[in-house]
């Protein structure tokens, strides 16, 4: 009982408690030293009655007990049904002729008011103290929310896209951590670029939501599983970057050396994230904290960092207006005499015929830079300059090749930011302090430009306060970038700082007081889920009520009771997928918790989890009408081990369905294109080649979690 759900993840609670009793009845139940004494051998048979007892009661236990937590397993590690997708659009991706709709709808009016401080714009801003069309002409970059406007609405404005998935910038997902990168698993498997987490540093900060004060081995138990999924989905050439104060540092650098498949352990970098001591620090004052950097290859390659060079180091300024430095051919230093390397002592002829040796001012025999064939492979490249110590080669630098540079494991605060400056960004934000551990854009940005290339995607399960997108933002605002984010996140902050933050950076990029102060925005799409989770999972658990001579049938039936009937008589759970799920997918519903409220009815989407059940990358969702029902189709591709698949998903309710009529109206209108599979919710269908979804969908529901 003392142990969490999470500890047990991957272990036999069965196997574990029979060692166990084994361990018992040899040391509490059998004494040798009694058994030896007994010369009548009285004693031993009553033992082993007692052990023998003892054991078949104990086994009886524990069976039952495994069968429970077996289930309570089975439930943590189901794949998760989606219950909330909506999109958040910049307008100038919105047709215009959706204008008036937006409009008329006050409760998006009011969160934009809200969110965007409108009343408080300056003139420059052009707010008129009216939303109408030309307020939303000139200002492309405010956000819609789906959210606020009916299924007819969300359906065409989605069917506008000719690759929903391609065009979407963020995806955020409302989830415990576990569950949402368990869901993720199929569509992003080897595609993620770069994963940037900043996971509870276990100080046992009460103000942090996550538990903050596990003992070692828990945190690290929970870090294992994530990282285990996270590990998979990292593409050949992604990287790990894991920041961790001294309390975890040491385990957690062991986890990612040892422990985690697919996941080596490269470095670890010390970010400065103060610039001044504690004055109330008990010892020493705590100026850095860990970063863990990690990768899926062994010989990862590091970007390296551009830096702006020294102008002032480069006086001279060449025919085509680069700046440059003029530094001897004469190799200065170590080993720059002649006996370190004789072979670099030789004479070069200059163009005036002037034979020159590599001889210093003192008149010591020096020796070049380059070997004889490189300086005759060059010659026109060089400048000769007379200095004060005769007639000498020299070589040009210019600024603009010097600029590179490795990476460093100490990163400096004026360079990767500090915690003063990111709770300065959340202010300039929000007006206000509204989360107490954020990390700066600077340090994210540092980690994703030492890893990625210009179109990865960053994947960060602890999001927090959504530091990483805005990051993510800025670098493609600055470098015309096609990355993308998945940002994961369970508090409640997910609705008042990290959804917000992202739709503020998108309006405008230098905020005040939480008010914009520009229009410099940019285009941008995001999506974003809420996910059942385990305790919904278990809230939804619906057992057979037996009565009558059933429940005396199943009192006989003990091997039944003990091992079997937790999964056969909860079967028709909504959190186990009831076949109603599939006659009518559109209202299947299940009981949710959001934050302290009592559970709801919530309708579940179905269509959205089945495409991350399959790895679908969706282009097409439209809707259409007929035989007086909508029909929800996707069109998308799924990578499989013969290729990339073109596939097609169809949903509808089945109850009075004409199907031959169906079969024609879809085989002519809705598949127009070859494809390499379809799926239809129902097992009787007459469209051609399609498959039922309930099979394929209780299949990956249900799949391993520490599979393939």
């Amino acid at each position: 009982a003392r142990h969490t759900m999470d500890y047990f993840v991957h272990k036999d609670l069965g196997g574990f408690l029979r060692r166990e009793l084994d361990v018992f009845l040899k040391t509490q139940v059998m004494h040798l030293g009694d058994l030896v004494s007994d010369e009548s051998g009285d004693m031993a048979q009553h033992v082993l009655t007692r052990m023998r007892v003892v054991r078949q009661i104990a086994h009886r236990i524990i069976d039952f007990l495994a069968q429970i937590e077996d289930f309570q397993k089975r439930l943590f590690e189901k794949r998760k049904f989606v219950v909330q997708t909506d999109y958040c659009i910049t307008l100038d991706q919105v047709p215009e002729d959706f204008y008036p709709q937006i409009l008329a709808n006050e409760a998006q009016l009011d969160a934009w008011r809200e969110l965007y401080a409108i009343d408080d714009w300056p003139e420059d801003l052009f707010w008129q103290g009216t939303f109408d069309e030309v307020f939303l002409e000139h200002h492309p970059h405010l956000m819609i929310d789906t959210a606020f406007f009916d299924r007819d609405f969300k359906a065409r404005l989605l069917a506008t896209f000719d690759d929903l998935d391609g065009a979407t910038d963020g995806v955020l997902i409302h989830s415990e951590n576990f569950q949402a990168l368990n869901l993720l698993l199929s569509k992003f498997a080897a595609r993620i670029g770069v994963i940037f987490i900043d996971p509870p540093y276990n100080t046992g900060n009460e103000d942090f939501l996550y538990k903050d004060n596990y003992r070692h081995s828990s945190w690290i138990s929970m870090m294992e599983s994530r990282l285990s999924l996270a590990s998979r989905m990292m593409a050949q050439a992604g990287s790990l970057w894991l920041t961790v104060d001294q309390t975890e540092s040491a385990h957690c650098r062991m986890l990612c050396e040892q422990h985690i498949a697919g996941l080596n352990y490269l470095s670890s970098v010390a970010w400065e994230k103060v610039y001044s001591p504690r004055m109330d620090a008990k010892q020493f004052s705590s100026s850095y904290d860990t970063v863990l950097v990690s990768a899926r290859e062994v010989d990862w390659r590091p970007n390296p960092l551009i830096v702006d060079p020294d102008l002032d180091q480069f006086p001279h300024v060449a025919e085509d207006g680069r700046r440059y430095r003029s530094d001897p051919l004469r190799k200065w230093g170590k080993n720059s005499l002649r006996q370190d390397r004789p072979n670099l002592w030789y004479p070069i002829t200059a163009p005036g015929g002037e034979v020159v040796w590599p001889i210093k001012p003192d008149g010591t025999e020096g020796c070049w830079r380059w070997g004889r064939e490189r300086v005759e492979r060059n010659y026109d490249e060089l400048d000769w300059l007379d200095k004060g110590h005769g007639l000498q080669p020299y070589l040009r630098q210019y600024a603009d090749e010097s600029n590179e540079r490795p990476p460093e494991t100490l990163w400096p605060y004026n360079i990767a930011g500090s915690t003063h400056e990111a709770q300065e960004e959340l202010k300039g934000l929000f007006s206000g302090s509204v989360f107490s551990t954020p990390k700066p854009t600077r340090l994210v940005q540092h980690a994703i430009r030492i890893g990625d290339t210009k179109d990865s995607k960053i994947l960060d399960f602890f999001a927090g306060s959504g530091t990483t997108a805005q990051a993510v933002m800025e670098l493609n605002r600055e470098d015309q970038g096609k990355r993308g984010y998945i940002l994961v996140e369970m508090g409640d902050y997910f609705d008042t700082v990290l959804k917000p933050r992202i739709l503020k950076v998108a309006l405008s990029a230098k905020w005040k007081d939480g008010v914009p102060q520009d229009r410099d925005g940019m285009s941008h799409m995001i999506k974003y889920h809420r996910i059942e989770s385990y305790e919904d999972a278990l809230n939804n658990i619906r057992v057979r009520q037996s009565q009558g001579r059933q429940l005396e049938l199943l009192r006989e039936f003990d091997d039944y009771m003990l091992h079997y009937m937790l999964d056969f008589e909860t079967r028709d759970s909504p959190s186990l997928l009831a076949q109603e799920a599939f006659e009518k997918p559109f209202d299947y519903t299940l009981r949710i918790q959001q934050g302290h409220e009592s559970p709801e009815d919530t309708t579940v989407d179905l269509v959205e989890t089945f495409h991350y059940l399959i790895g679908m990358h969706v282009r097409r969702l439209e809707q259409y009408e007929h035989q007086g029902r909508t029909y929800v189709v996707s069109r998308g591709d799924v990578r499989t081990e013969r290729g990339i698949e073109h596939v097609v998903t169809i949903w509808r309710d089945t109850e009075g369905l004409d199907l031959e009529q169906e079969a024609d109206w879809v085989n002519t209108e809705v598949l127009t294109e070859l494809v390499d599979r379809v799926y239809v919710n129902g097992y009787e269908n007459l469209i051609d080649n399609a498959e039922p979804t309930e099979i394929t969908f209780r299949q990956r529901m249900e799949a391993d979690v520490h599979g393939a």
